[in-house]
């Protein structure tokens, strides 16, 4: 079984209906059922999703937030981490959040970590592919 990685762009997409993002993270979904991935996320995540619809009082997402959540795999951000972390962080020059979302995929060793955030595009490691959705979609369609 493949362990996907979401960055917190995806979830924003689908919950909150952003076009024509929420179509390709939608395709994502069914390739990801195909494949038998399991979705995985952070604590990160789950945090930063959250920000938008507590600003604008938008109290119609958090229980889709919440029970989308629930359903799905979040790695707590623990001090356990923090080797890990700090390796991306130095060794790739990674923001700390972007740094921190990395680090939580390779502690439990997924396989996809799929962004939309073309400043991760450049980072590679031996077990962990990154992808843009477009490159994760591309993945699908070519024979």
């Amino acid at each position: 079984m493949n362990l996907t990685f979401w960055d917190s762009n995806l979830f924003i997409y689908l919950i909150e209906e952003v076009q024509p993002f929420a179509q390709q993270v939608e395709q994502i979904v069914l390739h990801m059922r195909q494949d038998r991935s399991l979705l995985i996320t952070s604590a990160l995540t789950v945090c930063e999703t959250l920000v938008k619809p507590v600003r604008e009082q938008r109290q119609d997402l958090l229980p889709k937030y919440q029970e989308l959540f629930a359903q799905i795999s979040v790695v707590p951000i623990e001090p356990t981490l923090a080797k890990t972390f700090a390796q991306v962080r130095a060794e790739r020059g990674i923001k700390t959040p972007d740094a921190l979302q990395l680090a939580c995929a390779l502690k439990v060793n997924a396989q996809h970590f799929i962004t939309n955030d073309n400043r991760l595009s450049g980072f590679s490691h031996p077990v962990l592919s990154v992808h843009s959705m477009q490159s994760y979609l591309a993945r699908f369609t070519q024979s």
